[in-house]
Parts: C-alpha cells; sequence; structure tokens
C-alpha cells in the first residue's frame, strides 16, 4: 500500500505542477512532452532510494573479529499470521477489480468506435487513411486513420478539418490518448489521474488549433466552424475535432506568444522531483514487540578448541555456530 499512497502523491504533484506553473503558457509541445513523461516518473520514484546517499557508512569492521565471551539478550518470536483476508489483501483486490473494469470499459468504447465505421467508405491513402462515415458524427482521427460525414459540412470547411486531424495523425496524438487512458486505467481511484488524463487531451487540441491557425486559416471562420460542431456525437477514445472545453480552446487561441524567459518554468519541476525523493526515502522504524513474543537467549563461547564455537541456548532448541579461529593480536590496539 505505501507504493500505492507514493504513487498517487507523486501524481498529484505532477498535476498540481502543471496547473499552476504551465497550464498557461502557449509552449504547448512542451507540455506535451511534460505529460507524457512526468506522470511516468511517478511511477520511478517510489522505487529510488536516496537514503545511502544521505548517510556515510562506518567502517567499524575490526570490531566483528572480538568474540562475545558471554551475552544474553532477547529475540522476536515470529506470530503465525492465519489470516488470508487482512485489510491489505482487501484492499488490493478492490484496486485490481476496479483496473479491470475500467480495462473492460476502455475495449468497449475502442469496440463501440469500431462498430461505428464499421461501413465506412475509403477516399484516400496518402500519409493517412480518409474515410467518409454516412453518419451525423464529429469528425475524428484514431491512429492514422481520419473519419468525418463529408456532407455535413462546406468545402472549406473539410480543409480546415482535415488540416486539423492529419496534425493528429502526423504527431501520432493518439499514443498520448493512450498513455492517457492507461493512467486512468491503473489508477481509476485517483481523481489526479483523470485531471491529467484531461489535460493531455485538451493540449493535444491545443498543438492542432495553433498549428492550423500557424498556417494560414482565419482565426474567426475557424472558431465558427468549431462551434458548429459542437454538441455532435464523439467518441471518447479518438481525437474528436470538437472538446467540449471549447471555451479554453478559444482564449488560447486569442493568447499571445508566452515569452521564452517562461521555459525556465520547466526547470522548477527538479526541486519538486528531489523533495519527494527525499520524502520517499527509506526510514528504519523499530516497532516494539509485546513481551509474550519475546525469548529469552544465553550466548556462550567455547574456547577450548582451535575454533570459537557458540552456542546459543533458548527454551527449544540448541543451535552450534562454528566461526573460524579469532587471532586476538590482529585486532587493532587502543592507543
Amino acid at each position: 500500500m505505501d507504493l500505492i499512497i507514493k504513487l498517487s502523491i507523486g501524481l498529484a504533484v505532477t498535476w498540481i505542477f502543471y496547473w499552476l506553473m504551465l497550464r498557461r503558457l502557449t509552449f504547448y509541445r512542451w507540455n506535451r512532452l511534460f505529460l507524457l513523461v512526468y506522470p511516468a516518473m511517478a511511477y520511478l520514484v517510489p522505487f529510488i532510494d536516496i537514503t545511502g546517499l544521505l548517510h556515510q557508512r562506518d567502517d567499524k569492521a575490526w570490531l566483528n573479529a572480538i568474540p562475545v565471551l558471554e551475552q544474553y539478550s532477547f529475540r522476536i518470536k515470529p506470530e503465525e499470521d492465519l489470516s488470508w483476508f487482512t485489510p491489505a489483501h482487501i484492499g488490493m483486490l478492490v484496486l485490481a477489480a476496479g483496473s479491470v473494469i475500467m480495462a473492460v470499459r476502455f475495449c468497449w468504447q475502442y469496440l463501440s468506435l469500431r462498430k461505428a465505421v464499421s461501413g465506412a467508405v475509403l477516399l484516400a491513402d496518402n500519409e493517412a487513411r480518409l474515410y467518409h462515415v454516412d453518419k451525423r458524427i464529429v469528425p475524428f482521427s484514431f491512429g492514422r486513420s481520419i473519419y468525418l460525414n463529408k456532407h455535413l459540412h462546406t468545402e472549406a470547411e473539410l480543409r480546415e478539418i482535415l488540416h486539423h486531424e492529419f496534425i493528429h495523425v502526423k504527431q501520432r496524438h493518439s499514443l498520448d490518448m493512450f498513455w492517457g487512458e492507461l493512467l486512468c486505467i491503473i489508477n481509476w481511484y485517483n481523481p489526479f489521474a483523470w485531471l491529467l488524463r484531461n489535460a493531455i487531451r485538451q493540449n493535444l487540441e491545443f498543438i492542432a488549433d495553433h498549428q492550423v491557425l500557424a498556417n494560414g486559416v482565419d482565426r474567426k471562420q475557424y472558431q465558427y466552424m468549431l462551434l458548429k460542431v459542437t454538441g455532435i456525437a464523439s467518441f471518447s477514445v479518438a481525437n474528436n475535432f470538437n472538446l467540449s472545453s471549447l471555451k479554453k480552446r478559444i482564449i488560447m487561441m486569442n493568447k499571445k506568444t508566452s515569452a521564452s524567459v517562461h521555459l525556465l518554468r520547466f526547470v522548477l519541476i527538479v526541486p519538486v522531483l528531489a523533495v519527494l525523493l527525499l520524502a520517499f526515502r527509506s526510514v528504519t522504524r523499530i516497532d516494539l514487540p509485546s513481551p509474550s513474543n519475546l525469548v529469552y537467549e544465553k550466548i556462550v563461547a567455547d574456547t577450548s578448541g582451535g575454533n570459537a564455537t557458540f552456542l546459543v541456548l533458548d527454551n527449544k532448541d540448541t543451535i552450534r555456530l562454528a566461526l573460524e579461529e579469532v587471532r586476538l593480536d590482529t585486532v587493532p590496539k587502543v592507543k
């Protein structure tokens, strides 16, 4: 469960950093890289332990060469756990069941998409495959295929739509979409995973909108066309030409380009990662056992032979440990 908690914290920190520092910037490609890499880093950081780098190792190996003549100690008698359904086990089963349900949901959405375009007519097959679908759908792309109903749009609108969707295809935005879905399948219980998924989708639309306008398309005409297709049925697993956050897209289209100095914000994630590494480092914890679990032991050294033999005596058995001969003249002298 510690790993799940650390992963959840990592995803939360990633989204909060994006929301506070990056979402208003027009560096859409940099934001795309951030939203791909740092959620993945959230999976790696819990496995990185920097405890060894924070503490110097004391070399006192010579003390181990001194035989103990007599020592009294206590050891913990292990408790037998006969329970197969501890709270931790139940929690893991619930998380696994949720992930299975989310995976089935994703497969169902994909099959629904394939069924909807099963009768599509191939119009062109060059750098991308263009299909006509004789249904009232919003234009969308999936993989390297673009689907639309050519009868619902004018020729000028079709050019702008194709330009927009071709950007999704050329830059392989479907991979980003799949990554966002995978985050939610694994972390379905974490609201920050869903927020990251939405941020990934939204940023992909920002990228496509920005490049369409950069190629000379009239801004107002393009925005009117977006309003026209709003409300038409779409598929959640595909790059849709329309998006529910249309207002935010229009705001970003009208936003001035961010100054290059703001690229330094991306560097600020480094100290954030350092804080996470420090927070997730291993801490040695000693739990005091109950008196009933303690077993009294007496350790006696038998040095009559050539070797030093230690007998461990307790209330159950006797263990004989034969060690190599200990030469006292090899022990460093204390001045």
